[in-house]
């Protein structure tokens, strides 16, 4: 009872606040608050719903099959061209369709994953152009959120964000993740040097890692990586201004901590691989609408304290087919106060 309160509160919340982080989308990939100027934070929501069909799981006389949706959404407090305050928030719901059980332990599969977070996040710009920042999330991803100690997920950073040009800047991250892939609870430096200013190639080398070439281009390409499990490389292209069609390839993985599980420092592990391609059809410019389809591979589900202790209560899937829909809103635009040469681009 308690998680199912948590849960519609959290849509309520979703809904209400239908005015919106993480266009990590915008700006070719690169988070928000790394690349846009201070005070030029704009509201904005997405809306994603993932179907994939009823595969087979091997050894087992079951099929699995999932039902995603998820809501992002950032929008300002206050900001203005030296402070900026702003808070993110999202939601996802993976209902799941399956006979399966935890071989190991004996238990039903989940029927039922959430992951909730949310939190705000503080830049301030010095008279050097220097840029402080620091952001928190917390939140929970469970089988049960928030029903205990142990489910939940806190995530903070802080960055220093040093300019070299008018759009390149050097890029210094502290990150801690309770829920990360790998050592989780140690705070984790990053660093790298963030290039936008070129017409072929902009783009962030460090880790994480992330590049774009011919971003303006009738053809584009884009690669990214995270550790130690998260790749995705999408190729485009942009037959007129409303519309761009890709194809790409994805390794991604989810994490989320059971409440009922044996050793409270397992978490169940899900990786997939997918080869994608779809439209992206821009109605406005404040509006995207993103249609993908594909297939997906290399399923497995696990419990474990590593990323790679992969024999406990697994679970695999067969491939299959999958079909996603999407939607991008961006509700503002940056104080007028900011010039031509500071705007985002």
């Amino acid at each position: 009872m308690r998680s199912t309160c948590a849960v519609l509160v959290a849509i309520s919340v979703s809904v209400v606040a239908l005015t919106a982080p993480s266009p990590a989308r915008a700006q070719g990939g690169m988070p928000m608050l790394f690349a846009l100027p201070v005070g030029s934070y704009i509201p904005h929501v997405s809306l994603d719903t993932k179907f994939a069909v009823d595969s087979r799981v091997p050894g087992q006389a079951a099929q699995l099959g999932v039902f995603d949706q998820e809501i992002k959404l950032g929008f300002p407090i206050w900001q203005d061209e030296s402070d900026e305050v702003s808070f993110a928030g999202g939601f996802r719901a993976q209902l799941i369709d399956t006979a399966a059980v935890l071989p190991n332990t004996g238990e039903p599969f989940p029927k039922r994953l959430w992951d909730i977070s949310f939190g705000p996040a503080y830049r301030h710009r010095f008279g050097n152009r220097w840029v402080l920042g620091i952001s928190a999330l917390a939140g929970s991803a469970s089988d049960d959120p928030f029903s205990r100690f142990d489910v939940l997920d806190i995530n903070a950073n802080a960055f220093l964000r040093i300019p070299s040009g008018e759009r390149n800047a050097w890029l210094i991250v502290i990150n801690y993740a309770s829920n990360r892939e790998f050592l989780r609870h140690y705070p984790i430096p990053g660093f790298g040097f963030l290039l936008g200013s070129k017409k072929n190639v902009r783009g962030f080398f460090g880790v994480p890692f992330f590049v774009q070439f011919f971003p303006n281009g009738p053809v584009s390409f884009r690669a990214s990586y995270i550790p130690i499990v998260k790749i995705d490389a999408v190729l485009s292209a942009m037959p007129s201004e409303s519309v761009e069609v890709f194809t790409g390839f994805q390794w991604r993985n989810e994490r989320y901590m059971r409440a009922d599980r044996v050793d409270r420092d397992d978490r169940l592990y899900y990786y997939e691989m997918l080869a994608k391609a779809g439209v992206v059809i821009k109605p406005a410019r404040w509006a995207k609408l993103i249609i993908e389809g594909g297939y997906s591979f290399r399923r497995k589900y696990f419990e474990g304290e590593r990323f790679y202790d992969d024999s406990f209560n697994r679970v695999s899937v067969r491939p299959g087919p999958y079909a996603s829909m999407g939607l991008e809103l961006m509700l503002g635009r940056p104080p007028s106060s900011y010039s031509s040469k500071e705007a985002p681009r």
